[in-house]
């Protein structure tokens, strides 16, 4: 009985020696000769959004169709679509021979005022002298001198003028100009063709800046003001966000919309930004870039911040100091560089130096793209 015993006892102990052993094995962060799969992803410079993004659409700041002022058949078109074009230049010209003649005879006219103007002054002197020597009444002298003169003065200084301007306004109303600097987007008629009021020939769009058009809701309205600069998100031209600066700001809602229409002005000298282009304007961004990571990456241990970055095929600790989040990524102030690979599935787990293997890449914002 007593050696049952004893054998029952050495039983009972060994379990309890496999049990512990096991469950202390459990408690213990993947062994160096384990391999840990993980998720990866690259620490990027970026901006952090504090949720406030409106969309919009790109539209040029300077937008303007040219029409003809008279109609008329079309001489010439100086100009087509993608040609840069000087404030003044002329863009078109109308056929118009009567118009240039108008022009040519009131100039004529001006020259033949001036001409009796200067001598019907000359009579005019010449009959004062005679009225003072009573060599003519007061009435010969008004009718031969006094209103010849006058008729003459009010077609040099008065009427041969105005017709000249008018000559003039006419003929310039057949020659259609670049009201401002810009970019020919649009020709819609070639010389020959019947040029009519009312129906643009030519669009000059100035794409040197672009505006950004959106609506703001009650309740963000009066966070803005003119002036502000805030981060525009433009896909198709730059993944990084550009800086822009609110111009315009509505006082009143959009009676169809409900909205507060704001414009934003950015900046276009490569004219790489289109009108028609989607923008998402971050009105909550972060001036200054900053290191970020996704949020799940940062662990807290011992009192300490860390993350993992895989170097040469393992995981090493690193202790970081971390700053504001968006909920989605975090800033690293400090203990990361652009480029790492933080581990941000499977960290858990790790201990500094354990072998891992990279199951995929995050290509979440924030993420590893590669």
């Amino acid at each position: 009985m007593k050696l049952k015993r004893a054998l029952a006892v050495f039983v009972v102990l060994g379990l309890a020696v496999l049990i512990l052993g096991g469950c202390g094995k459990n408690e213990q962060p993947a062994a160096d000769s384990a391999v840990t799969p993980v998720v990866v992803a690259t620490a990027e410079k970026g901006r952090l959004t504090r949720g406030d993004v409106l969309t919009g659409k790109v539209a040029a700041k300077l937008d303007i169709s040219l029409v003809p002022k008279v109609p008329g058949k079309i001489a010439e078109v100086l100009v087509d679509v993608g040609d840069r074009v000087k404030a003044g230049q002329v863009i078109l010209r109308l056929d118009a021979p009567e118009a240039a003649a108008a022009v040519t005879l009131a100039e004529s006219g001006l020259r033949t005022a001036e001409i009796n103007y200067a001598s019907a002054k000359v009579n005019y002197e010449r009959g004062k002298l005679l009225l003072q020597q009573e060599a003519i009444s007061q009435a010969e002298f008004e009718n031969m001198y006094e209103k010849p003169y006058e008729l003459a003065k009010e077609a040099y200084e008065r009427t041969a003028p105005a017709q000249l301007a008018q000559a003039r306004a006419n003929y310039e109303n057949t020659i259609l100009t670049a009201p401002a600097a810009g970019v020919v987007t649009a020709r819609t008629v070639d010389p020959g063709e019947m040029a009519m009021t009312g129906v643009p020939v030519v669009t000059i769009v100035d794409l040197d800046s672009v505006y950004v058009e959106c609506g703001a809701s009650e309740k963000q309205i009066n966070r803005f003001k003119i002036g502000q600069e805030v981060m525009v998100k433009i896909a198709a031209v730059s993944a990084e966000p550009l800086r822009g600066k609110i111009t315009h700001l509505s006082p009143v809602a959009d009676p169809r919309t409900k909205a507060y229409n704001l414009k934003i002005e950015l900046k276009n000298e490569k004219q790489l930004i289109k009108p028609g282009m989607f923008a998402e304007v971050d009105l909550g961004a972060e001036a200054d870039e900053k290191v970020l990571v996704p949020r799940d990456a940062v662990l807290s241990r011992e009192g300490k911040t860390i993350v993992f970055v895989v170097e040469n095929g393992k995981a090493m600790m690193r202790e970081v100091r971390t700053g504001a989040s968006d909920g989605r990524r975090i800033a690293v102030e400090s203990g990361l560089n652009p480029g790492d690979r933080v581990i941000v599935t499977g960290q858990d787990i790790l201990v500094d130096g354990a072998p891992v293997t990279i199951a995929e890449s995050d290509n979440a914002p924030g993420g590893d793209n590669k």
